[in-house]
């Protein structure tokens, strides 16, 4: 029974999972490089949005959202987030969007811009990837407020359309919204 409690070595093991999750943490940090975008991407009214990696500081499952009354529609409510009071909001309806219930998949992208913090409900995080500067295009003329995007890509022939944070959450709809660090 000694032999097998001297091969259990509980430092050594938990040193090496330490050693695993930094290195993970260390490899999952994404630059901006001068010929290179990370973009977080979403799903928003079945459609294909980025934003930003840099913006986004936390992704969560939807929580319980409290509402608020009168408010916009376009603010769905307010959570804790240990301990600060956030709000949620839907920006579908900014960008001409339908919005429908968030299924299993939804999750709310939390946002910090300077020191305000916000969060932005989507229908479904699909990663971080690093896109090209010279791919991204001017957005299509179709789109409505397209004053509100940085510019489109086209991602296995699918568009993916960057939305400018910066411009959407200081919009009227959602300044009054967000909350201060």
């Amino acid at each position: 029974m000694n032999q097998q409690n001297d091969s259990y070595d509980t430092r050594a093991i938990l040193e090496r999972m330490r050693e695993e999750y930094w290195k993970g943490v260390t490899e999952a940090i994404v630059e901006e490089s001068e010929d290179q975008i990370p973009l977080l991407t979403f799903i928003l009214g079945g459609e294909t949005f980025g934003m930003r990696a840099e913006l986004a500081k936390e992704i969560l499952k939807v929580p319980s959202v409290v509402r608020v009354p009168r408010t916009p529609p376009t603010v769905l409510g307010i959570i804790n987030l240990r301990g600060k009071i956030t709000p949620i909001i839907d920006i579908r309806p900014v960008l001409g969007l339908k919005s429908t219930p968030v299924e299993q998949a939804g999750r709310v992208i939390i946002t910090e811009l300077g020191n305000l913090s916000t969060g932005i409900m989507v229908e479904e995080v699909m990663g971080i990837t690093q896109l090209p500067r010279e791919e991204v295009t001017a957005v299509s003329t179709s789109i409505a407020k397209k004053d509100l995007f940085e510019g489109q890509v086209i991602i296995e022939e699918r568009p993916l359309v960057i939305i400018n944070m910066e411009k959407l959450l200081n919009m009227p709809d959602f300044r009054a919204a967000t909350t201060r660090k």
